[in-house]
């Protein structure tokens, strides 16, 4: 996957040129986020666990046959091969880091105190879970953004369920809104949920850019998918 310094010139300078994104993100909400992030020119280092790294790579012995690889061939190394995840993480660079261990926790802290804004999509709660409050982030980069993306935000009685597109798109109602006269509800043919996210909250990134230039000051932000889904159907609701 090509960097940032083989996409962009040295003489080029876009709006987010200066700007450090440390994606801890996997699916496709988040990043989506980062590439646009990335898009803009800033420097996006994608982190993944070994153990757990982001299924949007495709299985690790993949069938021939499958539309997501390059001449639907899946090689000898398939997961740097999937269309999808190389459309997503283009222009980023790439670590793998345990934070279950001592050495990964450093590794990450040393990540963070060098990074402008932080994005992930977890379940709600997980990186605290692993002792990584903003709280705790705020000791490594006082002014850091971060930007939590679980399905039904961090607050409210939907916070601890978890979701993807997919079910987004009838839990927003969206559903409701598709299929045929005197049927049911119908689910389209794209997961509506993820892109509108990763949009959203790569928008906020930029106010938030821009707040912290006027003030010096980080925040922390909460983006709903679930949210961002019904703002698709305004509307109707």
């Amino acid at each position: 996957m090509a960097t940032t310094q083989q996409t962009h010139s040295a003489t080029t300078r876009q709006a987010l040129t200066n700007y450090r994104i440390l994606d801890l993100s996997r699916i496709w909400a988040g990043p989506y986020c980062t590439k646009l992030l990335a898009d803009m020119g800033a420097q996006v280092i994608k982190m993944e666990s070994l153990s757990v790294y982001d299924s949007h790579r495709g299985p690790i012995n993949p069938a021939r046959g499958i539309a997501a690889y390059p001449d639907s061939e899946p090689g000898e190394e398939p997961w740097n091969r999937n269309g999808w995840f190389n459309m997503l993480h283009m222009s980023k660079y790439g670590i793998t880091l345990e934070l279950t261990g001592e050495a990964g926790k450093r590794v990450f802290e040393e990540l963070v105190s060098i990074s402008d804004v932080l994005v992930e999509n977890f379940r709600q709660g997980s990186l605290a879970r692993l002792g990584y409050t903003y709280e705790k982030l705020r000791r490594f980069r006082p002014d850091l953004i971060y930007v939590s993306m679980p399905a039904f935000g961090n607050t409210g009685p939907w916070q601890k369920y978890l979701a993807y597109g997919i079910g987004q798109e009838q839990l927003s109602g969206m559903a409701h809104m598709t299929g045929y006269p005197g049927e049911g509800p119908m689910k389209s043919g794209i997961n509506h949920g993820d892109p509108i996210t990763g949009s959203h909250a790569a928008g906020v990134v930029l106010a938030a850019l821009r707040h912290r230039r006027r003030t010096g000051k980080g925040m922390f932000i909460d983006v709903s998918q679930q949210e961002s889904a019904i703002s698709l159907i305004g509307g109707e609701v």
